[in-house]
């Protein structure tokens, strides 16, 4: 796409299609209209007033191509040369770039940023074409597509969030050791109280070995004393005389 510049340095409103023009009377600008790109640094300000430490934005945008000249001619504090190549509205993009990112980025905690990439491109793109209409420079220019490239935290948020999580694995750590300690605290009682009774009981049999063995001694020596229980109304087998 061309602009055509008279002899006189005049810019014609007819913007020139894509072909061969004679440049011998005046020059012919190029210009791209379609699928410009432009990388955007920025630090918008997070729920927690914090400034991200990074936030980087890519914005494809075209060029109305039967406004372009107009553009040109009319627009020229907001165009952009990179490498030699004139990027209508480049500049304009860029600034409120910065303003649609920070009205994005605004309603998110910094650590949620990431994880929401998908919305914010999409709220970052709806609001520049809606500053672009709301200026009229929407008959000149229409943003396609918006892609977060890299986001960073502030380190403050980033050290407050690494002690918060120190902090809960400590907490945690902490109830795991009292649950342990509960638990092999019952274990022990209930192996004490177990040990208890088989103690006694071995106790018991001990004294019933001992017993039995005293009682084999006294019935090899003859020594053995028989002990008779009689019951309370048993009765005699014959009178006594």
């Amino acid at each position: 796409m061309g602009i055509r510049q008279t002899w006189s340095g005049e810019i014609e409103d007819v913007t020139l299609k894509q072909g061969l023009h004679q440049t011998l009377i005046g020059d012919v600008i190029k210009v791209s209209r379609r699928n410009l790109t432009l990388t955007v640094g920025t630090n918008p300000i997070t729920v927690e007033k914090v400034p991200m430490a990074q936030f980087i934005t890519k914005v494809n945008y075209g060029i109305v191509a039967d406004n372009a000249a107009i553009a040109y001619k009319t627009q020229k504090s907001e165009h952009k040369i990179v490498d030699g190549e004139t990027l209508l509205m480049g500049k304009y993009i860029e600034d409120i770039t910065d303003a649609a990112v920070q009205t994005a980025v605004s309603k998110y905690k910094a650590l949620d940023v990431n994880d929401s990439r998908t919305e914010i491109e999409a709220a970052i793109k709806a609001e520049l074409n809606k500053r672009l209409k709301l200026a009229n420079r929407d008959r000149f220019a229409v943003v396609n597509e918006v892609n977060v490239l890299n986001v960073q935290p502030h380190d403050s948020i980033v050290k407050s969030s690494l002690a918060i999580v120190n902090s809960q694995n400590a907490l945690k750590t902490k109830q795991n050791e009292l649950e342990t300690a509960k638990v092999e605290t019952e274990v022990k009682r209930v192996l004490a109280e177990n040990a208890s009774e088989k103690y006694i009981d071995l106790q018991r049999a001990e004294a019933e070995l001992i017993k039995s063995q005293a009682l084999l001694k006294a019935a090899e020596k003859g020594t053995l004393n028989t002990m008779v229980i009689v019951p309370e109304k048993f009765s005699a087998l014959g009178a006594v005389k």
